[in-house]
């Protein structure tokens, strides 16, 4: 076996560390947070040793159908009306190929078979503070069968390779986080309070906490929730929306604050991305080019800055963690405004997904797409007035120029309104344009699997955006009369087609909208945030083909928005 043959992309990159880790001088030569570093035990790597001799395809293929099949168990005491969803969080798990399935499955079987946690000892280790659950509610017997299971396994391991365990231990005692310490003793904290209150839910929520290297994948976790709850907890989940009583136990309080718990997620997930504010720094430099000197050739000064001007007024207002707070807080202002319109279950579960896809844009700091969205969101639940609704596209397209390309469903109120709203745009940009101009001829870095990547053009042609922005508003112009997200929806789908870049972050938008459209359709399974989470996985370096599966789920995305309802029209009401 040659490790060459192991992938070096963000696909896969898990399972390929452990197929390749007996093929390596040394077990642990690569440090922590490195793409191919070996983290677990030696015991984890010799119980795979049989499966690391089949050749890479096919080791793949098994340890992908063997997280499939965990997670289609850990999700199976739910109805799929709410499975689906929590089973999507499982994605980018079984992207990279990690050993979540393997721990969820251990912790949720050790609540009643002790020896199971050998499985969470043996690869991550730090979620093993879970077992402090049996001390705290002095349940001796499972910590037993944990405790003889872990000494004895382990002994014998030890006795075959020790030079292996000594280079682990050191490995460890070299390896330490200041954050991922502060996780823990947050984990044990939950264990003490979860074991006195009776609340075995809370344990999954300790494994993302506990777990030593943090990433979008550890939410996975989560689906253990269903194996943890009790029959009642269960039962009231198969309940309709409106037989909620609030407070009577935890899906209920979970559904009450649903926007709150959405927003947390959010947070939390992002804050365990290993990036920090990358992008922030244009913005920073935007505010300063702003700031300083002349304020109309800011886009002259910084060339590549793709803000709006609105964006950059607001971040001069934000210093530091205020920036990333502001991008968290647009998201919630959206969902309220979503929620406040059409209460709905769907805002729970497919909340968390849509969370996910938002923490890149918290994480990087993209203010933004954020203020366009919340904007926008705005301009939705005010398109009765039509004067209104036209400003808020404005002040979108202020804070991001793709924003503009929704003018076209203004059209429902009049086309009056869609002139005003191009002209109130371009009354923004006049000053800058006049002032130092608008770097219409920058050229970007064309990512390999975008469409100017499978064209084989890079650097992108100075024309490119335009016609990217001229695309937009055409499906915009077409769809304007089926309402106001599936044109959102339409217009975010096809900036992520027809970007010569291939970032994450660029899928958060598209996954609120859909989530609005799923909503305002009323559908018991959110297809249309699906189909946007699986967008979110296509994105990141990748071959050139990955962009054909990425314009496949866009165009899903824009068919699944639409109205798949008749609604009686009303005199005077407006699509949403």
């Amino acid at each position: 076996m040659e490790l060459l043959a192991v992938p070096t992309k963000s696909w896969a990159i898990d399972s390929a560390t452990y197929w390749s880790v007996w093929s390596r001088p040394e077990m642990y030569s690569i440090p922590p947070g490195e793409p191919g570093a070996y983290l677990y035990s030696p015991l984890f790597a010799q119980a795979i040793y049989p499966l690391t001799l089949l050749p890479w395809p096919v080791f793949s293929a098994v340890w992908l159908a063997l997280g499939l099949a965990s997670y289609l168990w850990l999700v199976r005491p739910l109805r799929w009306v709410w499975s689906v969803p929590l089973l999507a969080l499982a994605c980018e798990d079984l992207r990279v190929g990690n050993v979540t399935w393997l721990v969820a499955i251990c912790a949720a079987v050790g609540m009643t078979h002790g020896a199971a946690w050998l499985g969470v000892v043996a690869t991550k280790l730090a979620p093993a503070v879970a077992l402090g659950w049996f001390v705290v509610r002095r349940e001796w017997r499972p910590l037993g069968e944990a405790g003889v299971t872990v000494v004895v396994v382990v002994g014998v391991s030890v006795l075959v390779a020790p030079s292996l365990w000594w280079q682990w231990w050191t490995f460890l005692t070299s390896s330490h986080s200041t954050a991922a310490m502060v996780r823990l003793v947050l984990a044990a904290v939950l264990v003490v309070v979860a074991a006195r209150r009776g609340w075995p839910w809370a344990l999954p929520v300790v494994l993302v906490l506990a777990s030593p290297i943090p990433g979008i994948y550890t939410v996975a976790f989560l689906c253990a929730l269903p194996r943890l709850m009790s029959p009642e907890a269960l039962s009231r989940a198969a309940a309709p929306f409106d037989g909620f009583v609030a407070g009577a136990d935890v899906i209920d309080l979970l559904v009450r604050w649903r926007i709150l718990v959405v927003t947390i997620v959010c947070g939390v997930v992002a804050a365990a991305f290993p990036v920090t504010m990358d992008d922030a720094a244009y913005l920073r430099a935007g505010v300063r080019a702003l700031l300083d000197g002349n304020p109309w050739d800011v886009y002259s000064q910084v060339t590549d800055l793709q803000f709006g001007p609105l964006s950059i007024l607001v971040a001069a207002a934000l210093p530091g963690i205020a920036l990333a707070a502001a991008v968290l807080g647009c998201l919630t202002v959206t969902l309220w405004l979503v929620d406040r319109e059409t209460p709905s279950r769907l805002m729970l579960f497919a909340g968390l997904l849509v969370a996910v896809s938002w923490a890149f844009l918290v994480a990087t700091g993209h203010l933004d797409d954020a203020l366009a969205v919340a904007l926008l969101a705005t301009a939705v639940a005010v398109r009765r007035r039509p004067w209104l609704a036209t400003l808020l596209v404005v002040l979108a397209a202020a804070a991001k120029p793709w924003a503009l390309c929704v003018a076209p469903v203004l059209a429902t109120s009049g086309l009056l309104w869609v002139a005003i709203a191009v002209a109130g745009a371009a009354l923004v940009y006049l000053p800058f344009a006049l002032g130092g101009g608008l770097s219409s001829s920058v050229t970007f870095h064309v990512a390999p699997d975008t469409l100017l990547g499978l064209l084989s053009v890079d650097p992108s042609p100075s024309w490119w955006r335009f016609a990217q922005l001229g695309a937009m508003a055409v499906v915009a112009a077409l769809l304007a009369r089926r309402g106001w997200w599936p044109v959102i929806v339409a217009v975010v789908a096809v900036k992520i087609a027809l970007d010569p870049g291939s970032w994450p972050y660029f899928v958060g938008p598209l996954a609120v909208a859909a989530l609005a459209s799923d909503i305002a359709n009323r559908r018991e399974v959110p297809l249309t945030v699906l189909a946007a989470t699986a967008v979110l996985l296509t994105t990141g370096t990748g071959p050139p083909w990955q962009w054909l599966v990425r314009a496949v789920l866009c165009v899903a995305c824009i068919a699944l928005s639409q109205p798949c309802r008749e609604v009686v029209p009303v005199e005077g009401a407006v699509p949403a």
